[in-house]
């Protein structure tokens, strides 16, 4: 698809691994509408979008799931009632330079093993996490911003789920910056998280783990860094500061 606009009820496209085939573009639930595309037997279903725009879905901008394989480049995903990106049991999701903005729920979120890597890009203003994991499933975000969302803006959910942050921008989210609860894991190289409306860095519950390298945490509302129930934050090499006053919120999320 290039340089189209997708809008439908449910998933704007839905991306299905099947022995049967590609699903593209909606699937053959009742519940569902939009345009069905098959192609050739494989074993999972491909699916490259170059330069659209996913807007006003009645679900997320794009939804992937089983075996399915998707890359996004240059493509914005905004206004959609679910998450801008949903990834679902064991698909895989690449994303570069894309915009994912005032997304009901997520920006990108991954469950049930599914994993989505992505290099440059911004997110901004969705309405709970930038980029959230549930358990068994994987984020890798490098070089991307996430800004100003409404509850946490990277959070890690669960056993065997993580988020991998390099070289990436947490800025001005409502609630923590970064979170890892029930066992969740989020290691950060080399970023920043600043401006943060309740707590900095976030590890919840025994078993969740937040580890930083070469990062930046300041001028956060309440503390820096949060460990309760048992959660850890490891810091090596990073600068860490409680301060924070209304002159650093408004510059934390003019970023």
């Amino acid at each position: 698809a290039y340089s189209t606009v997708l809008s439908h009820v449910g998933a704007g496209v839905l991306v299905r691994g099947s022995s049967e085939g590609a699903l593209v573009g909606g699937s053959s639930d009742a519940d569902q509408e939009g345009p069905v595309v098959k192609r050739q037997k494989r074993s999972g279903a491909l699916f490259d979008a170059i330069n659209c725009t996913f807007s006003n879905s009645h679900g997320p901008g794009v939804a992937a799931q089983g075996q399915a394989k998707s890359f996004l480049d240059r493509c914005i995903l905004v206004a959609n009632l679910d998450a801008g990106v949903l990834a679902l049991t064991g698909a895989k999701v690449a994303m570069k330079s894309c915009t994912i903005m005032d997304n009901s729920k997520q920006g990108v979120a991954a469950e049930s093993g599914a994993s989505v890597t992505m290099e440059g890009c911004n997110f901004t203003a969705n309405w709970m996490q930038g980029l959230a994991t549930g358990s068994g499933a994987r984020i890798q975000a490098t070089k991307c911003r996430v800004v100003t969302s409404c509850l946490a803006g990277v959070a890690s959910f669960g056993a065997k789920s993580s988020i991998s942050l390099e070289t990436c921008m947490v800025l001005g989210s409502m609630r923590s910056g970064v979170t890892a609860q029930e066992g969740g894991l989020v290691q950060m190289k080399n970023s920043m998280v600043r401006g943060s409306g309740a707590g900095g860095v976030l590890a919840v519950h025994s078993g969740s783990r937040v580890e930083l390298d070469t990062c930046v945490v300041d001028s956060n509302r309440l503390r820096a860094i949060h460990q309760i129930h048992g959660g850890v934050v490891e810091v090596g090499s990073s600068q860490i500061s409680d301060f924070m006053d209304d002159s650093c919120m408004h510059l934390a999320r003019q970023w």
